[in-house]
């Protein structure tokens, strides 16, 4: 199948090292697929259709459309607070970042959610406000 930007997809992030994937996408239909845009250990094998989307920068308008559809919390989201006793439960506020927890190992724990106002929750005791 093509993706063509034509059709409405657009590229929301990129990832990998050797192996490039892409997620892709359509922002007229709200369907998302995973293609691999680049393989650095089998050149042969590159296909140049998924080739054209790896210079293809990404499109934060799609991503953040793409986050709003399937429910993700992102810089910018306006969620509830729903349990938890940092914050009270009921508490509405705008994320201005998500601060990753780590042990003193620097192994990831959990992700903390910071408010415009400096207040701070874990992640999960918090639910998404549709606009």
């Amino acid at each position: 199948m093509r993706y063509l930007a034509s059709d409405g997809w657009r590229k929301i992030s990129e990832d990998g090292s050797s192996l490039i994937t892409s997620v892709l996408f359509n922002v007229l239909t709200g369907e998302s697929v995973s293609v691999i845009t680049r393989d650095y250990d089998r050149e042969w094998c590159n296909d140049a259709e998924a080739s054209e989307w790896y210079d293809v920068a990404i499109d934060h308008d799609a991503r953040r459309a793409y986050c709003r559809k399937n429910m993700i919390i992102t810089d910018g989201s306006r969620v509830l607070v729903v349990k938890g006793r940092k914050i009270e439960p009921g508490y509405a506020g705008v994320v201005d970042r998500i601060r990753k927890v780590r042990d003193r190992y620097g192994r990831w724990v959990a992700n903390y959610v910071v408010f415009t106002d400096g207040k701070e929750t874990n992640i999960d005791n918090c639910i998404l406000i549709a606009d």
